[in-house]
Formats: C-alpha cells, sequence, structure tokens
C-alpha cells in the first residue's frame, strides 16, 4: 500500500493500491491539489521519483506547495520532481489528435527518462476541454497508467453524483480504484468523503480538515480540544538521529528530566506525542529534511514542545525558519553551555502542550468591516493597502490574491452586489473601491491564482453583463515584486482615521 502523505487519510483508507489511479473530484477551492501536493511530498520524502501535470504556472505551484509545508523548488531542482504544465492551447492541438496513445508517449517523453512512482494530473479539464472523455480523454490517461505503472491522482471538476458528470467521466470512473470527493463544510472547514474504493476501507467517516500554513490538511473535531494532560511533567522523548547528542548536555539532561530515547524520527514519530511533555529533536545536515517532516508530522496531531538542537553552523539561516513555520517551539544551536541551553529547554517544557484551539487557529489576520445591519462597508484602496502591508508583514505565511476589476458603470453596482455574495467576506476575503473611478479591488485570502480565476468565473458566470468585466489578477508570494512595487506605490504606512470602517487585524 502506498501513503497517501495525510496520515488522517491513510487511517480510514489504509492507504492507496500501488500502480492504480484514484479520482479527487469537487469544487476548486475544497482542497484538491493540496492533497496532491501532499502525496508527491510524500513520495519525495520516500526518495520516489515524482511528477505533476498541472495547470498552474511553476511558481504558483511553488508557492502554494510552500505554504502547506513543501519545497517543491529544490526537488525539481534535484531532478526528483518533473513539473509538467499544460499548453495555452492544448485543448486545441488535443482535439486533432487521432490516436490518443499519441498524447501518452509524448507525455513520457517529456518526462525524460524519470519513471515516476507518483503522478498527479491536476486537473484532466483541459483533456475534457477538447471534446470531451469519450473524445479520448480516458484513453490517453490509460495509456499512461499502462505505460508508467505508477500510483496517481487525477482531479476532476464537479461531482461524480451528478448523472450529467457521472457520464462524462465514465470510462475513467470504471477503471478507478477509488474516488475521494472534496467539498467546503463551514466557514473555513472542508471534508473529504470516499466516495468509491475497490479495497476494504478501515472507516468510510468523511474527514473533515483545514488548511494551515506550514502544515496543510489537518483533521478537525467539531469542537476544539484542550491540551494534553502529561502525568508525568518530567517524561522528555529525545530522538537522537545521527546520536550526535552526547556530553555535558547529555548528562544534563539525563539528571533533569526522565529520558526516552529513539535513534530516528520515523521510530519516534508515533509514540512522541502521546505522554511526553516535551520532545528534543536533533538535527544534522543529514537528517533536516526528514527532522521538518517529523515537526510537521507531530504538529497536526498534537501540540506538545519540540525543540529542535543542532551544533551545525549554516543549518540555522536555512533550516530555522523552517522548523518554526513548521511548528517547532525553538531551534537552538549547541555551541553555547550546557546550562544556557538547558535553562532555554526547560522554558519550552514549561510552556506546556498547546491545545487543538491555538494549534489549528486559523491565520486570518483580516476581516472586513460591517455596518450596524450586517452590510459590508465599502473601503478606499487605501485601507485595503493597509491591510495587505500588515498581512506581508506579520504572516510567516502571506498567501494571497489581489484582483482588479475595471468595471463599466452600467453594471458597477450588479458587480458589487455579486462579489459580496460571492466572496468569503467572513473569512478574511476583502473588497474595496479602487482609487480611479469604475475599479474594484478584491484582497482573496489563502487562494492559489488559478482558485481565484475560478471563483471569480462562476461568480460572472451568473449574468453575461458581467463580461465587460475586465480582470487583473496578482499572486503573492508568486508577484511579489509587483505586489511590493504597489505597496510602495501607495505611500508610507498611515493611521487609519478615526470613526472609520477599516480593515482590522484580528489577533488569535
Amino acid at each position: 500500500m502506498v501513503s497517501t502523505g495525510i496520515s488522517e487519510l491513510d487511517q480510514r483508507l489504509g492507504g492507496l493500491a500501488g500502480g492504480r489511479y484514484y479520482l479527487l473530484t469537487g469544487t476548486p477551492g475544497a482542497g484538491k491539489t493540496s492533497a496532491c501536493l501532499h502525496f508527491l511530498a510524500e513520495g519525495l520524502r520516500a526518495g520516489e521519483p515524482c511528477a505533476i501535470l498541472t495547470q498552474e504556472n511553476p511558481d504558483d505551484l511553488f508557492a502554494q506547495a510552500q505554504f502547506i509545508g513543501h519545497d517543491f523548488r529544490r526537488a525539481v531542482a534535484d531532478d526528483t520532481l518533473a513539473l509538467l504544465q499544460y499548453r495555452m492551447d492544448f485543448s486545441d492541438n488535443y482535439s486533432r489528435v487521432g490516436n490518443p496513445r499519441a498524447v501518452a508517449h509524448e507525455m513520457i517523453e517529456v518526462l525524460a527518462g524519470l519513471r515516476p512512482k507518483r503522478l498527479v494530473v491536476d486537473s484532466i479539464l483541459p483533456f475534457i476541454h477538447a471534446g470531451g472523455a469519450m473524445h479520448g480523454a480516458a484513453t490517453s490517461l490509460l495509456h499512461v497508467m499502462d505505460d508508467l505503472q505508477c500510483t496517481a491522482y487525477f482531479t476532476v471538476p464537479g461531482d461524480l453524483g451528478d448523472s450529467f458528470y457521472a457520464r462524462l467521466y465514465d470510462p475513467l470512473v470504471s477503471g478507478t480504484a477509488g474516488v475521494l470527493h472534496f467539498e467546503m463544510f463551514r466557514d473555513d472547514v472542508r471534508q473529504v468523503s470516499i466516495r468509491k474504493i475497490r479495497q476494504a476501507p478501515l472507516s468510510a467517516e468523511p474527514l473533515r480538515f483545514v488548511i494551515r500554513p506550514g502544515l496543510g490538511i489537518v483533521e478537525i473535531g467539531d469542537a476544539p480540544t484542550s491540551g494534553a494532560t502529561v502525568e508525568n511533567q518530567l517524561r522528555v522523548a529525545v530522538v537522537n538521529s545521527g546520536g550526535f547528542l552526547g556530553g555535558d548536555l547529555f548528562a544534563s539532561l539525563e539528571r533533569e528530566y526522565e529520558l526516552v530515547t529513539f535513534a530516528s524520527a520515523d521510530e519516534a514519530l508515533n509514540e512522541v506525542h502521546q505522554g511526553f511533555a516535551l520532545v528534543l529533536l536533533a538535527v544534522d545536515p543529514v537528517t533536516a529534511d526528514n527532522a521538518l517532516s517529523f515537526v510537521r508530522g507531530v504538529r497536526r496531531v498534537s501540540g506538545v514542545p519540540i525543540v529542535l538542537l543542532s551544533h551545525a553552523e549554516g543549518l540555522r539561516a536555512v533550516t530555522r525558519a523552517r522548523a518554526m513555520r513548521a511548528g517547532a517551539d525553538e531551534f537552538l544551536e549547541m555551541g553555547e553551555s550546557a546550562r544556557g541551553t538547558l535553562s532555554r529547554i526547560e522554558t519550552a517544557r514549561r510552556r506546556g502542550h498547546r491545545d487543538a484551539e491555538t494549534r489549528l487557529r486559523p491565520e486570518r489576520l483580516l476581516v472586513q468591516p460591517l455596518d450596524e445591519r450586517g452590510t459590508p462597508v465599502a473601503l478606499p484602496e487605501s485601507q485595503i493597502v493597509r491591510a495587505v502591508r500588515h498581512h506581508v508583514g506579520t504572516s510567516e505565511h502571506p498567501f494571497f490574491a489581489l484582483v482588479r476589476l475595471a468595471v463599466p458603470a452600467e453594471v458597477l453596482d450588479l458587480t458589487w452586489n455579486a462579489l459580496v455574495r460571492g466572496l468569503r467576506l467572513g473569512d478574511g476575503d476583502l473588497i474595496a473601491h479602487g482609487d480611479p473611478p469604475g475599479e474594484i479591488l478584491l484582497y482573496l485570502h489563502d487562494i492559489s491564482r488559478r482558485h481565484a480565476r475560478e471563483l471569480l468565473s462562476r461568480i460572472f458566470a451568473a449574468d453575461p453583463r458581467f463580461d465587460t468585466v475586465e480582470v487583473n489578477v496578482e499572486h503573492y508570494p508568486a508577484d511579489a515584486a509587483l505586489v511590493d512595487a504597489w505597496l510602495e506605490r501607495s505611500g508610507p504606512p498611515v493611521a487609519a482615521p478615526r470613526n472609520t470602517p477599516v480593515a482590522v487585524p484580528v489577533v488569535g
């Protein structure tokens, strides 16, 4: 069996059947792409060659992977991950191909000898635009599976429970090893359900989850749980990968705490969050990637304090920020005295476990102000500037889209009302009147460029009059230079005037 890269999903499925493909269905923004990134990251962590065919541009994909805690840019540079992007004219060209196997052969040739163990096609929509599944999209993808013999995810727009979609994708559905359906549950909570599975699942219970910076997909219950109570507050797990933690510091730790030592992060992962007051993790250049994966794995299920220890110079600059984003509490170098290091370790232990509510608190730093009737208040562009400055300056994972809409005067009110209904204004999105008359400025929180465009397409599909609206999307961090230039052009930061509605930061 093959891991999905999401431990809670593995617990339900028992893993994936190797060499088979799975369909991930659902609306844009429901978590399909994030699940694909976890699937690929797990393969890369295990040393498996991987490949993805995507509609995203590379910088956007790298940004989205980094947002949930994975460095795909380095994997591409190391030739362990093949990143393929659809051409803009793919659908037109594909519709002229008489032999679907030719498309499969071209895709394999582009891989330049890489034989991926894991493959993602996100999404199969460009195949469908070429003329429907019966035109050969299913056949092409099945030829790819026959030739590569890999485990694959294919993302599919829509719900196969709808008879239209079921008929459209029938050739793929009949041969799949499973169908996983993603949907929004409430607020920023999403849900994945097992719609079809050929193996016997361990549980058919839907997985409700949130997507958090540095952690990615994390299961969440209906109510927040309290922090763990550890009976022995001096019981400390020491993950001594490489065996280099020793000397005076180790002797001091043995005197102060009840140590349980693990030889590797993999050995410790399933145990360290249960009944320990603290986790100490020794890190060196060889084990750095596994250490970061370990931190994310523990933090997904536990708020136990995690302290990383290293004696290698250079790790601090490269690894410290990634470790803290992944959820570590401290990153210490062992160059200082054992007493000083021990003091900082004790401070982390006394800080105690973080409960689930704190650990999984949304990074929702911005909110749209409302009037006394609960109607969104129109912000000036200057307040969006102020809010974005706050987000970029304080967040460890700024990930958002800025959308500028040029709207003809005759549809301005219509456009504004449609956006107010369609955006997540209670969940971090912002809407404002731009500085030039007839412009609307949107800040879309925690969304990729492609999903931002798809969201606007759904909103504007309701009325043909919206065809006159011009849309420009910039994404952070992929377009960081453009966003930074916009902030600079907007002048120095200014305080909000009193008694006017503003986009305010939410603390905690």
